[in-house]
C-alpha cells in the first residue's frame, strides 16, 4: 500500500436567493427604518424587513463578498433579537456551548468575489435589529479522525487510474475539505468533482493522446 503524507483541512463554526414568503403589506414601521447595511472588511450584509403583521416580521438577509477571494462554507453569527422560525436558504445551528448561529444550506456554501447569497426567516417579538454580523467559519488542519487510502483501479505501463478515498471516523461531517498529498507519482487528471461519465471520457482522451488508442 502506498504511503500518503496528508495535510487535511476543513471548516468549523466557532460560535441563503430567496423570496419564498407570500408578500403582505408592511405595517407598523412608519417611524422605523426597515433596511440596514453593515460593512466589514471583505464582506457586506444587508438586512431588510420585507413584511410584517402582528408580532411577526419577515427578514431578508443578503451576504455579499466584497473581497478578492471566495468565501467558503460561510457561517454567520448575529443576534436576531427574537424567536426565529421558517428559515429559507439557511440553517440555524448551535455550537457545543449553545451559541446559535446561521450557516449555509450546502448548495449556497461558497460566495465568489462580487457575488452574494440571500436567505430569509420569520422572527416573532423582535425587539431590535441586529447590532452586528460576524462571519464565524474558520479553517483548521485535522491531525486525526480520518483515514486516507489509495485504491488502484487499472494499470498500464507505468501509469494507473485510481481513487483517493477519505474515510471520516468521527460522528461529525467534514466540510469543504482540502487534501494535500505527498506522492511518488504525478496526478495528470483530477476527477474528484466529476461523475462516472466524465471519468470515462477523460480516460479515453488519455489513451488517445498518449497511446494513440481510440475507444468509441
Amino acid at each position: 500500500m502506498l504511503k500518503v503524507k496528508k495535510i487535511f483541512s476543513t471548516f468549523v463554526g466557532v460560535a441563503m436567493a430567496a423570496n419564498a414568503f407570500i408578500t403582505m403589506p408592511i405595517s407598523g414601521f412608519a417611524d422605523e427604518e426597515t433596511s440596514h447595511t453593515y460593512t466589514y472588511d471583505g464582506y457586506e450584509v444587508s438586512y431588510d424587513v420585507t413584511n410584517a403583521w402582528g408580532n411577526t416580521e419577515v427578514v431578508s438577509v443578503t451576504l455579499s463578498n466584497t473581497g478578492d477571494s471566495t468565501i467558503e462554507n460561510w457561517m454567520l453569527y448575529f443576534e436576531p433579537n427574537g424567536q426565529v422560525h421558517s428559515t429559507v436558504n439557511v440553517q440555524e445551528a448551535q455550537t457545543s456551548a449553545g451559541t446559535t448561529y446561521f450557516r449555509n444550506s450546502g448548495y449556497n456554501a461558497n460566495i465568489n468575489p462580487d457575488s452574494s447569497v440571500s436567505f430569509c426567516y420569520m422572527v416573532d417579538d423582535c425587539e431590535a435589529v441586529p447590532d452586528n454580523f460576524t462571519l464565524c467559519q474558520t479553517r483548521e488542519e485535522k491531525e486525526s479522525g480520518y483515514e486516507v487510502s489509495l485504491k488502484v483501479n487499472q494499470t498500464w505501463g507505468d501509469s494507473f487510474n485510481g481513487e483517493i478515498i477519505i474515510q471520516n471516523n468521527t460522528d461529525k461531517p467534514i466540510e469543504s475539505w482540502e487534501l494535500t498529498v505527498d506522492t511518488n507519482f504525478t496526478i495528470k487528471y483530477d476527477l474528484s468533482d466529476t461523475g462516472i461519465e466524465l471519468c470515462v471520457n477523460a480516460f479515453k482522451k488519455y489513451l488517445k493522446d498518449t497511446l494513440g488508442v481510440e475507444i468509441k
